[in-house]
């Protein structure tokens, strides 16, 4: 199932890279999320985070009550007007369900933008485009956090 959400950031992009790229911001998206066992990790380069969620009710039956996923931006270099692209991935542990796209950080003329574009998959024969479909939300959900929580980490 394809997947994109796009946020409006209010800074430029060497800024806005310097939050994404941020132990302690990381760590509070992922809690804004509803996350807990929150393991973030940052350098230049690459970002995770493993954490442990609630599972989505339409999908309790095939994963659980709760899914640990990690999440894994590895980031390409500063372009010329500070934009960067990054491979995404989500993995969810014990389950044969996986995100890879991209992430593109750019500026415009108000900050920068955050775009993310990506593929979901659940591997399960015959019920796997339902279990997508069930659990899209909380992706979609979780990146729109990601965004709201860039908003008022660059404000404060």
């Amino acid at each position: 199932m394809h997947l994109t959400s796009r946020h409006e950031l209010p800074a430029d992009p060497d800024a806005a890279f310097t939050m994404l790229t941020n132990e302690a911001f990381l760590s509070q998206a992922a809690r804004a999320s509803g996350a807990r066992n929150i393991h973030a990790l940052a350098s230049a380069t690459r970002t995770a985070v493993e954490a442990t969620v609630d599972s989505p009710a339409a999908v309790r039956a095939f994963i659980g009550t709760e899914l640990t996923f990690t999440q894994t931006i590895t980031w390409g270099p500063r372009e010329a007007d500070g934009a960067r692209t990054g491979n995404v991935t989500i993995d969810i542990k014990g389950a044969p369900a996986s995100l890879g796209g991209t992430v593109r950080l750019a500026p415009t003329a108000s900050g920068s933008s955050l775009d993310w574009d990506g593929e979901f998959t659940v591997s399960v024969p015959f019920v796997g485009p339902s279990v997508e479909r069930a659990a899209a939300p909380m992706i979609e959900e979780s990146l729109d956090v990601i965004g709201s929580q860039a908003r008022v980490w660059l404000t404060r």
